[in-house]
């Protein structure tokens, strides 16, 4: 009986340290993750950071607006802060990069969906190879909600896009230039694009 008394009291002890450990690693994950320890983190320090402005954009207007004093080189991080501010909801924002030949464009739109496509202009004429056709994505904010697209270059290939911290699935491609440019478009009527902040994060400045 003693026996069976000491076992029985054994069990009960390996079976509270057994739990207190899983609780104690339950909340050391918890506070890992609110210390951001498993974000993403970009490709060097803060190089760059800017206020934009707000674009308004019709049917006339120029899709890509190049900024003429933003041209990283090496490994670069891109974040930029865009937001519908007032009009047409069925419009397009991104970011570009490239040239004035040859643009890599990622846009998305605040109905919930993006796409992400090259541009190339050869005699005078615009082509395009579409990597991904406009499509829905739940975690883009809509209306007037700002959205924060990511973007990452590593030796030339844009390797990895991020829309509000969400990866999104797709195949790297080469970079056709160190430009960098913001991009709009409405299909409908006018509407005004607010670009609130731009950041780069680079070893080079």
């Amino acid at each position: 009986m003693n026996g069976e008394r000491k076992i029985s009291e054994h069990l009960w002890m390996g079976l509270a340290a057994a739990m207190a450990l899983l609780l104690l690693s339950g909340v050391l994950l918890v506070t890992l993750v609110a210390l951001g320890v498993f974000d993403p983190k970009p490709l060097g320090p803060l190089s760059v950071s800017q206020s934009l402005q707000r674009i308004r954009v019709d049917q006339d207007s120029e899709p890509t607006l190049w900024l003429e004093d933003v041209q990283p080189e090496g490994d670069f991080s891109i974040r930029v802060s865009a937001r519908l501010a007032e009009g047409e909801s069925d419009i397009g924002y991104g970011l570009v990069l490239g040239g004035s030949q040859e643009e890599l464009i990622f846009a998305l739109s605040p109905l919930g969906y993006l796409t992400f496509w090259r541009q190339l202009e050869k005699n005078g004429t615009l082509g395009e190879e579409l990597y991904i056709p406009w499509r829905t994505w739940p975690h883009i904010h809509t209306g007037n909600e700002p959205n924060e697209i990511w973007l990452d270059v590593q030796d030339g290939r844009l390797t990895s896009i991020r829309v509000n911290s969400e990866l999104l699935d797709y195949t790297p491609v080469s970079v056709p230039g160190e430009q960098i440019g913001l991009w709009s478009k409405t299909f409908g009527e006018p509407a005004e694009i607010g670009f609130d902040s731009l950041e780069i994060f680079s070893d080079s400045k």
